[in-house]
Formats: C-alpha cells, sequence, structure tokens
C-alpha cells in the first residue's frame, strides 16, 4: 500500500514537471521574436491603411472646378482649380496681368466658382466703357430663390431688370460688388449711389444676396 502511494505521488509530480514545462514553452512561444514581429507588421499596415483612407477623403473633399480666365491676362485660357480658390490665383495661373490691365477694379480676393468667366479689363476699356463692361462674375443667371435677384451674381441686363434700377444703377451695383467683394444683406443696397430707401423699399422683395 505505502508502495502504491509513492508511485502515484511520483506520477503525479512528474506530471506537474510535465504541466509547467509546457507552460513554459507557450509563454516562450508569445514572447519570441517572431511573435513580436507579427504585430509590428499588424499595426505598421494599420497605419499605412489610416494613411491611405486620410489621403482618399482629402481627394473627395477637394473637387475640381473650371474657370474661364481672359481679358488683359498673358495666357488666357480654361484652368482647373480647387473649391475655395481665389481670383488672384486663377490670375496667376493664366500668367498674370498684362501691362494695360486695370488691376484696381478687379476683385482679386473674390472666391471662384464653377463655370465662372473671369475677364480682366484694361485701363483703355474702363475709360471708354466704364465699369459695367467688366464681367467678374459667372456666367450663369443671377437668378435664384424663386423670381428673386441674386444681387452677387446678376448681370446688368438682370439688374436693369428691376423697377428704378437704369444702366448707371446697375453698373453702380456692380462696381459696389467689385469694390466690397459681395453683398451680406439686401440692406447695404442703400450705400451704393443713386439707390436711397424709396427705391429699396421698391425692390427689397425682388432682390436676395443667395
Amino acid at each position: 500500500m505505502k508502495k502504491r502511494k509513492m508511485i502515484t505521488a511520483g506520477i503525479l509530480f512528474f506530471a506537474f514537471l510535465f504541466s509547467s514545462c509546457k507552460e513554459e514553452q507557450v509563454s516562450l512561444e508569445l514572447e519570441s521574436p517572431d511573435s513580436f514581429d507579427s504585430i509590428e507588421e499588424r499595426e505598421e499596415k494599420e497605419r499605412e491603411n489610416s494613411v491611405k483612407e486620410d489621403e482618399k477623403a482629402e481627394e473627395e473633399k477637394a473637387q475640381p472646378i473650371y474657370v474661364y480666365v481672359c481679358g488683359a491676362v498673358n495666357n488666357p485660357d480654361v484652368y482647373e482649380m480647387q473649391e475655395g480658390d481665389r481670383m488672384y490665383q486663377a490670375v496667376n495661373m493664366a500668367g498674370g496681368m498684362t501691362e494695360d490691365a486695370a488691376a484696381q477694379y478687379v476683385s482679386l480676393a473674390m472666391e471662384v466658382e464653377d463655370g465662372q468667366r473671369l475677364y480682366i479689363p484694361t485701363k483703355e476699356e474702363i475709360e471708354s466703357e466704364g465699369q459695367g463692361m467688366m464681367q467678374l462674375e459667372p456666367e450663369h443667371s443671377g437668378k435664384g430663390n424663386g423670381d428673386l435677384v441674386n444681387i452677387n451674381k446678376a448681370s446688368i441686363e438682370e439688374l436693369t431688370a428691376l423697377p428704378g434700377i437704369g444702366e448707371a444703377k446697375a453698373e453702380s451695383i456692380l462696381a459696389y460688388r467689385l469694390d466690397k467683394g459681395s453683398f451680406q444683406s439686401i440692406e447695404e443696397l442703400k450705400e451704393v449711389k443713386g439707390i436711397g430707401d424709396a427705391l429699396f423699399q421698391k425692390i427689397k422683395e425682388k432682390v436676395s444676396v443667395k
């Protein structure tokens, strides 16, 4: 009986040793250099995927637009730009203004739009034809919000269709728009030369700034 107990104890002892060796082997395998390399490679792939996703999102965000730069520029042509780009960038892409360009009549800080025709007038044109010939706004209609005339985009013809607005006042509106960049509210019309409160009351229900 005593001998049997000793045999049983010996078996349990060797079983314990074998189990401990297996656990130590598993631990060593987990901490092996190959295992660390695998984790590092996985983290590197995750970083690369993250960068690619960020680049893709940036590309999708920056949509290309096309504008036609013409008039007193060195290389008039259609140029590809990005949403949010400004007038001065378009002029630079067209090789800059010529020596006879009427630079002071151009709002270089103006944000460009897709399909826009950016015309740079010459000094001679300004003197002979006046500010009304400048076309620095998009060619599409200035009408929006139903039949309202968008005073930030309307052409001379669309402005003169408003009651009490002749060509001279329309040119004054365009000149103000070019000088200030855009109207922030329709009430700003009263700051335009020739437009008083009485005339404003006639057109305020027919115009918008968006």
